[in-house]
């Protein structure tokens, strides 16, 4: 049974369990209307977030991690002094606080230490590198491996990416705060990648082997040294693709995978062997056991995953992707028969419930906003693999076709019902959707309002003759912009980092007498 199931890679020309297909000159131009549209509606709602980032600007754990990289850049210019500030904030949080050492290094270097105007490349970074991971993964699975034309695979992908950003579970973390985004987005990212490229060595194990295995090798030891939700999943996907060589007896790819598997165990024991890790675990009261984290695991991925994040959004993208889906199987042409899907959705709902279990383990709860995006992310992505499944299963154990018409229309439908419904929520409701949250802020004046007041702050922090800063505190706090603030009292954790990170004595917030401003 675990050969047949895992067999599907060792898929080659055969008979299909497909009923035989027809228009492929008119499908082909079809794809590639449908790739040309979903890319201008991708690109069109990534514009407000790409505008609404130049008003963006560093806070909270931006400032503590990069202190030494930003001196150190104001002293000497010198990169090679930023690299080795950054590498001794590594070291020094390695012993004292956390061993996720690779991404405190990148931590360090938050692009604002350069000059406040270049955070807004935080936004840009994050999902440029989402981007090109998800493009090179749907492009390994649905195109390397299933057979599917490139513009299909490529169409997937932009669906996935329109949706994944517009509908994430906590935006400014992910998006426009420096700190979290680099700290769980780039990993998952790292991880989205390496999985592509591991599906492409094992479809193609002679096809530029040695560059992607080098590729292959430095995510995987950037990704055990990053977080411990996206490392975890990385050991297990490794573990999984290992025993699928070993059983399917491709050989050459399962020494490639051990290979990759040793340097992940490698990176990811400095990481949790860190001296820093049981300090920071002395701060929360309530720490579970290994068994009883995995348990709550499947808790919390019933609770989240399958209830409070199926929302409608969620179910419109499995609209919509089905009759792309359905497309491809119709021109698959493998002898897999898609056996055992339950045996597959259970895979799928076990690696994610994972996702939950560092989070549980090591503070009692299953994270904050940044830790369920990248649990979110991955939710959406196992959607259309599933899908490819079960409808799979099902042509093959019913020999149904559907003719070309019938899935035009579908994909229009499925078009048509979204954006119905996402008129409807941007007008009562516009932070539903990053892009039109951005886009509120940009309209109603209250990302150009907070940046002034930013502005207003940099020239007091920038004076060297102003030692003690009073800081007024803002009258907009835009949705996706604003993460955390100082406090009035100048020794709280956020105070401190903030004036060290700017040279002065003190910093200390003003409360505003007046209530907060709004926007309609």
């Amino acid at each position: 049974m675990v050969r047949k199931l895992f067999s599907f890679f060792t898929v080659r020309k055969a008979k299909s369990c497909v009923p035989e297909k027809s228009d492929n000159t008119i499908r082909n131009k079809s794809g590639a209307g449908w790739l040309a549209l979903w890319l201008v509606l991708f690109v069109g709602g990534l514009i407000p977030i790409f505008l609404l980032a130049f008003y963006n600007f560093p806070c909270a754990d931006d400032f503590g991690f990069s202190t030494y990289t930003r001196l150190a850049w104001e002293d000497t210019h010198n990169l090679f002094s930023v690299f080795g500030g950054a590498a001794k904030k590594t070291m020094e949080l390695w012993y004292s606080w956390q061993g996720t050492f690779a991404s405190i290094f990148l931590m360090a270097l938050q692009p604002g230490i350069f000059g406040d105007q270049f955070y807004c490349l935080t936004t840009w970074f994050m999902i440029g590198a989402l981007t090109v991971a998800v493009l090179l993964l749907f492009d390994a699975v649905f195109h390397n491996c299933l057979g599917a034309k490139r513009h299909t695979a490529f169409t997937l992908a932009f669906i996935y990416l329109f949706f994944g950003i517009n509908s994430m579970i906590d935006r400014t973390q992910g998006l426009f705060w420096y700190n979290g985004a680099v700290h769980y987005m780039l990993p998952n990212a790292a991880l989205f990648a390496v999985l592509g490229i591991l599906i492409k060595m094992f479809v193609d194990t002679k096809r530029n082997a040695a560059g992607r295995m080098i590729l292959a090798l430095m995510l995987v030891f950037y990704i055990g040294g990053g977080n411990l939700v996206t490392g975890l999943e990385c050991g297990i996907c490794l573990v999984i693709a290992f025993l699928i060589l070993y059983l399917i007896k491709k050989r050459a790819s399962y020494l490639r995978v051990g290979i990759l598997f040793a340097v992940w165990i490698l990176s990811f024991g400095i990481n949790v062997l860190a001296p820093g890790n049981q300090i920071r675990q002395m701060n929360f009261t309530y720490r579970p056991g290994i068994i009883m984290s995995v348990l709550e695991s499947f808790f919390y991925c019933l609770e989240y995953v399958f209830g409070e994040w199926s929302s409608w959004i969620v179910w419109i993208y499995i609209l919509i992707l089905i009759p792309f889906i359905i497309e491809i199987m119709q021109n698959y042409s493998g002898r897999f028969s898609f056996p055992y899907p339950v045996a597959v959705l259970t895979l799928s709902f076990c690696i994610l419930s994972s996702m939950f279990t560092p989070s549980i383990y090591a503070s009692g709860n299953p994270g904050a906003g940044r830790i369920f995006n990248v649990i979110y992310l991955t939710f959406l992505l196992f959607i259309p693999i599933d899908l490819f499944y079960l409808i799979g299963w099902w042509f093959c154990r019913y020999r149904v076709t559907l003719a070309w018409k019938k899935l035009e229309t579908g994909k229009l439908c499925g078009l048509i019902a979204f954006f119905f419904c996402a008129a409807l929520f941007a007008k009562a409701k516009p932070e539903e959707f990053t892009a039109t949250a951005a886009l509120q802020s940009l309209i109603n004046g209250e990302a150009v309002s907070y940046y002034a007041q930013q502005q207003d702050r940099l020239e007091l922090l920038l004076n060297d003759e102003v030692k003690d800063a009073a800081l007024q505190e803002f009258t907009v706090k835009p949705q996706l912009l604003f993460y955390e603030d100082i406090e009035e009292d100048p020794e709280n954790w956020k105070n401190v980092r903030m004036r060290n990170y700017y040279r002065k004595h003190s910093v200390r917030l003003l409360r505003n007498t007046d209530s907060e401003q709004t926007f309609d």
